[in-house]
């Protein structure tokens, strides 16, 4: 999950999972759904198993909107 402030309702953050290969396994993008202090969640990449990394990359709106953390629950 990623935890962000958005000013203007169209943040937007890509998960992708990727296997040692770096073929890509699954991938999900979630919107902001206002503004303000969200949690974005990728309940779907964060669920597959495979032996890789996950890359998160995101869109912050040009008036100023906050990454404030990136957290990956393994579990």
């Amino acid at each position: 999950e990623v935890s962000v402030t958005d000013t203007d309702g169209g943040m937007w953050c890509t998960a992708i999972n990727r296997n040692r290969f770096g073929d890509t396994v699954a991938s999900e993008t979630v919107y902001s759904t206002g503004t303000g202090d969200r949690v974005l969640d990728f309940g779907s990449v964060a669920g597959t198993a495979y032996e890789g990394y996950i890359t998160v990359f995101c869109v912050l709106p040009k008036s100023g909107g906050k990454i404030h953390s990136i957290v990956l629950d393994l579990n």
